[in-house]
């Protein structure tokens, strides 16, 4: 999340994308549980993958 932007080609973009980011580390083990707790997501071995809910969720 440090490197939160990296890939992205829009100059701009990758700024805004670096200097929000999700959290800090602290900060970002509770965020990312609250999103299994709630079924946005699930593991799949070391992976984290969206469910229907979580996909369902990001505007399109």
């Amino acid at each position: 999340m440090e490197t939160a932007g990296k890939e992205i080609e829009d100059d701009a973009l990758r700024q805004a994308m670096k200097d929000c980011g999700i959290g800090t580390p602290a900060t970002r083990a509770s965020i990312i549980e609250t999103l299994f707790k709630r079924g946005y997501m699930e593991r799949c071995k070391k992976l984290l993958v969206p469910t229907e809910k979580g996909l369902a969720s990001i505007p399109s």
